[in-house]
Order: C-alpha cells, then sequence, then structure tokens
C-alpha cells in the first residue's frame, strides 16, 4: 500500500465533544445526584474515561527511529464502547478487516436492517437476555427465508442439508445520537448445500418488498410470544418491567429510564425546557422516498447486496453497520454556548441540524454506553464459531498467524495461553484504513519501534517536562490518581 499522509497526533482537548464533558459533565452529575437520581456507575466511568483518551499526561507509547534517532510519543486510548469516536472507529475497523479477512467467503452478502418499535428499544437496550432471544428469532427468520429460496432455486434433495449464516451488529443510536436498538445482520445470499462431503454453494435472487414483509410479520409474531412469555406487550412501560431479568437494577434504574425516555422521544430533559422538542433546524420539508413501517413496527429492508468479487465493498458495509454513533466533526459548539449535532442526512421535514444545550446533550449521551459484559456482534449459523462447517467456508486463515500479543499464563498447567490472533496491530491497521503508518519515521522515512511504555505519573511528567510538551497541553478536566489506585480492590470489613 502506497502511504501517502503522514501521522499527526490527534487533540481530543480541542474537539467540542471533549470541551462539553471537561465543561459541564461534573455539574450533570451533581444535578442528578440532587434529585436523588445518581447516573449508574458504569455510565459514569465511560464519560470520564472519554477525557482521559489520547492524553498524553495520562500515558504513552515511546517509539523511536534506530537510524536517525526521531522520537514520537503515541497516547493510550480509553478504550469506550458507547461513543468514543476514536476508540469506537478503531474497533469498526479492526472488526470490519477480521470479518473481510477470516470469517465471510467469497460469496454474496445482503444486508437485512431491522428497526424496532419505539416501546420495545429501551427493553432491549438494558435485557441482554432478551435482546439476544429477538435477534435468535430475526436471524432464524432471515435464515429459513433463505434456506426456502434456495431449495427452491437450485436442484436440491429433500434429504440434503441446508446451511445459511449471519453475522449481526447491534447498533444502540441513530445519526441524532437518540437511543434506537436496531440490528444490522449480513447474511450470506444464498445458502451452503451439504450432501455426504459434498459442499456447494446456491445463490439465491433478490427478495421481493412482499417477501421482505412476511419475514418482518414472523419476526413480529415470534417476538409477541417472547414478550407474552415475561408478560410483557410490544407497547410495555418502562415502569411495568420486571427487574429480575436481564440486567436486573437497570430496567428499573430511574436515570436510565429518565435519559432513555427522553432521548427515544426527542425531547428536551434538563433545564427550563424541559419536557418541550428538542430545537430543530433546518430547510424545510423535501421529497423524499419513504415507506410505511410493516408489522407493528418491525420494519425491514433487505435492498442492500455485495457481490462475491466486491471485497472493497463488503469492507465498507463492515463498517457502516458498525459505525459509532457521533463524529467530532458532527458536533459543534455555538456562539452561545449551545450543542449543536449536524445529521448525516435531513429528515422528511427538512431537519438538519439539532441543538441542546450543554447539559441536556449529556443526558443523550447517558443511553449510548451498552450495559457492562453484554457482546455487540453476534454470529449464527455457518459462520458461527463452534459450526461443524466453518473450517470449511470461511476464508484461509494467513501464513504468518504468529501472534504480536504476549501469551497469558494459564493456572494449574505450568504454560502460557496463546495470544489472540484475531486483532490488527494498530499501527497496520490504520495504514489499512486511513492510508498512512504511525510508525514511519517522518525523517528518515524508516520503520520506528515501540521502545517503552511510559505509566508511572512520575516518569510520564519528566518525559513530557524534558520535551516542552507539559506547558503546550490545556489543564486536564479531572483530576486522576494513578492508575493503581483505581483498581477494584474488595473493602476488607474493619475489626471489632
Amino acid at each position: 500500500m502506497a502511504l501517502s499522509r503522514q501521522y499527526r497526533p490527534r487533540q481530543p482537548q480541542t474537539t467540542a465533544l471533549y470541551q462539553i464533558l471537561s465543561e459541564h459533565f461534573e455539574g450533570f452529575l451533581s444535578e442528578t445526584a440532587e434529585h436523588d437520581q445518581p447516573v449508574p456507575r458504569f455510565v459514569a466511568d465511560e464519560l470520564r474515561g472519554f477525557l482521559t483518551c489520547g492524553d498524553l499526561r495520562e500515558g504513552f507509547a515511546l517509539c523511536r527511529c534506530g537510524h536517525c534517532g526521531t522520537e514520537r510519543l503515541v497516547p493510550f486510548s480509553c478504550g469506550g464502547r458507547g461513543f468514543c469516536p476514536s476508540c469506537m472507529g478503531r474497533r469498526m475497523s479492526d472488526t470490519a478487516s477480521r470479518l473481510v479477512d477470516q470469517v465471510f467467503p467469497r460469496v454474496p452478502v445482503r444486508q437485512w436492517v431491522l428497526s424496532l418499535p419505539p416501546s420495545l428499544r429501551y427493553v432491549l437496550a438494558y435485557d441482554s437476555e432478551l435482546c439476544t432471544e429477538v435477534l435468535g428469532a430475526f436471524t432464524k427468520e432471515v435464515s429459513a427465508f433463505v434456506e426456502r429460496t434456495a431449495r427452491a432455486q437450485g436442484d436440491i434433495p429433500n434429504e440434503a442439508q441446508v446451511h445459511c449464516g449471519t453475522v449481526t451488529a447491534i447498533q444502540r443510536a441513530d445519526s441524532a445520537a437518540k437511543l434506537n436498538l436496531h440490528f444490522h445482520s449480513l447474511a450470506l445470499d444464498g445458502a451452503y448445500v451439504s450432501e455426504g462431503e459434498d459442499l456447494r454453494f446456491v445463490a439465491t435472487p433478490a427478495p421481493s418488498e412482499a417477501e421482505v414483509s412476511a419475514v418482518a410479520w414472523e419476526v413480529c409474531l415470534r417476538t409477541k410470544e417472547l414478550l407474552r412469555a415475561r408478560g410483557l406487550a410490544l407497547d410495555a412501560n418502562p415502569d411495568d418491567l420486571d427487574p429480575d431479568y436481564g440486567q436486573g437494577s437497570l430496567l428499573g434504574d430511574p436515570m436510565l429510564s429518565a435519559c432513555a425516555t427522553a432521548s427515544m422521544q426527542g425531547l428536551v430533559l434538563l433545564g427550563p425546557r424541559a419536557g418541550k422538542q428538542v430545537l430543530r433546524l433546518g430547510t424545510g420539508p423535501h421529497d423524499k422516498d419513504h415507506h410505511g413501517r410493516a408489522a407493528h413496527g418491525f420494519d425491514l429492508n433487505a435492498s442492500r447486496r455485495v457481490s462475491a468479487d466486491d471485497k472493497k465493498g463488503l469492507e465498507r458495509l463492515c463498517r457502516y453497520i458498525l459505525r459509532p454513533p457521533l463524529s467530532h466533526d458532527r458536533v459543534e459548539l455555538t456562539e452561545r454556548g449551545q450543542v449543536r449535532l449536524r445529521l448525516k442526512r435531513p429528515w422528511q421535514d427538512g431537519t438538519t441540524h439539532l441543538v441542546f444545550s450543554p447539559r441536556d446533550f449529556v443526558a443523550r449521551l447517558v443511553p449510548l454506553v451498552p450495559p457492562p459484559r453484554t457482546h455487540r456482534v453476534r454470529y449464527s449459523g455457518v459462520l458461527a464459531s463452534h459450526h461443524r462447517l466453518r473450517s470449511r467456508v470461511v476464508p484461509e486463515p494467513p501464513a504468518d498467524t504468529e501472534s504480536k500479543q504476549l501469551d497469558l499464563y494459564r493456572p494449574g498447567k505450568e504454560q502460557l495461553a496463546p495470544a489472540p490472533k484475531s486483532r490488527i496491530e494498530w499501527h497496520e491497521l490504520m495504514a489499512r484504513t486511513l492510508g498512512f503508518d504511525p510508525l514511519v519515521c517522518p525523517t528518515c522515512e524508516r520503520v520506528m519501534r515501540v521502545v517503552q511504555f511510559v505509566t508511572r505519573p512520575a516518569s510520564i511528567q519528566a518525559h513530557l517536562r524534558w520535551r516542552g510538551l507539559l506547558e503546550q497541553l490545556p489543564p486536564t478536566a479531572l483530576p486522576r490518581g494513578p492508575p493503581q489506585l483505581e483498581l477494584p480492590f474488595p473493602k476488607r470489613a474493619a475489626a471489632a
């Protein structure tokens, strides 16, 4: 790959998103605590962690060129899973690269997008068990439709087995940063047919609107059965939910409920305009193709397809379904201190921007943070990790499978567990995604190497002061102690 650009360290402190959280996050916490509705700890940790992302004062990797001695400091990331554009962008590119190189076979792929009724979005957003069941119903109906179509399309004996496969990304938000949980599923546009030891792929034609609508209705009916088993309905009120399911107390958390409800309805949560619609800016209504919602709000679309030989198009599609909910260039501060969010596409009524107060925008970020220990990408069918035919379907692994990561100690067996090989090294990923390698020396264009990870506060201060960078950095938003002080050690009971 020809690299046409040079790496320039990002400066998160100059972005509007950083300035909003650094100036108003603590005030938001204080205001919610006054109303006896504190923010859950996992949400507060995510928002605080964002303020440390890309900050050299939180630690960095020291890279040095062995030929000319040029050095470069690469700051650490926060690893956020909710809205951080940098960390979620890195995870997006890494997962998309792995899907294209190691998961999807060279066959056509079709995208199925399922939107859910508004009354169901909050339930699935904080009930991981029910979300998994509804997603399973969706993927089973899509696979059943593909199997029926393949049997009708190809000369397949009744005793032959037909195998479909999907990879689904669970998105929590739309372009307006509203809580809008929906599913983006990439399904093989066809099925594998196994007859004894023989395995062949049968492509299927594009589904008609009537067929897509029928699949949506089947998903709706199966979802209603799942909800009925829990004593719920499609129009369930969050106040009536049973906290014994899914994430437990998260379903009844007053702050999450208030933020999620205001987000889904597009209402202002805090300030003198609380309960009113968010301010909109636009150019007026315009003509736009729009199709009505089918199956009680289960809106299904399957119009996008990628051919078998379009590897770049498949990778773009994978990045699309894994995209972060926000980007720095869509968030800006106005002269009056308001937050203006630009939509990716104008709405049907012509709305192009939404305007928030800073604290209300912070409240908008709360529902975007997923509960802990939940997976965003799910695999099913022949693409699932334990399917017996997966090794015969997925592409061959790369020749160089030696891991660049540290091996992990395996207790009791006196050996090291193999390190994961799926993740691409960060500098290779940036070269593949953005067109430049951050380890290329800007002076002699040779490859630099990481010589040290600087994590101790005293060492960080010394390095930055010696290079004259400490004075150039803006003041920190939140004081933070050494990382050792934040480890979750159990509290010992005081001796009687």
